[in-house]
């Protein structure tokens, strides 16, 4: 799985459902989208929920954190490990 189509595909989900990312355009790849105050934990949460549906893995309580969130990049890369190792 490529983390480029990855990342493309979180970005579309967040334009579609996220007004402030979509007058954001376009999001970083490597910044915080929590800190940039595009995402509140709310979003967060259903960020991960999306992820966990949409790629079909399963985030441990203690991998939602900055290493794993902290940037569109981080989350491609995590989810893209995360499919290797299923």
């Amino acid at each position: 799985m490529k983390q480029i189509n990855i990342e493309k595909q979180i970005l579309n989900y967040l334009y579609e459902t996220n007004a402030i990312a979509a007058a954001n355009r376009p999001l970083p790849l490597d910044q915080s989208l929590y800190d940039l105050g595009i995402l509140d934990s709310l979003g967060l949460l259903e960020l991960v929920e999306y992820i966990e549906n949409n790629w079909l893995i399963k985030f441990e309580d203690d991998e939602i954190n900055r290493d794993n969130l902290g940037g569109i990049s981080k989350m491609a890369n995590f989810i893209a490990k995360k499919k290797e190792n299923n």
